[in-house]
């Protein structure tokens, strides 16, 4: 990607090569399948440069504790 202005700092660029990747998880009701239940954000910035490659490198792992909860 390209360098960028960020969205909510004016005058903030986000560099060029930097990624968002957002997993949103979403629990429904066992009683109500109409139910929205409880719905958990996880998002983990990627940065990539042609001489150094992706960080972070490899596989990104994932506890429970880094979703946030509630969104």
């Amino acid at each position: 990607t390209l360098e960028r202005p960020h969205p909510f700092f004016p005058g903030e660029f986000i560099k060029a090569g930097t990624n968002e990747v957002y997993l949103y998880l979403q629990v429904g009701r066992d009683n109500d399948p109409r139910g929205a239940g409880v719905g958990s954000l996880f998002i983990q910035e990627i940065e990539y440069d042609a001489d150094t490659g992706r960080t972070p490198a490899g596989i990104v792992p994932l506890t429970s504790d880094d979703f946030i909860v509630g969104t």
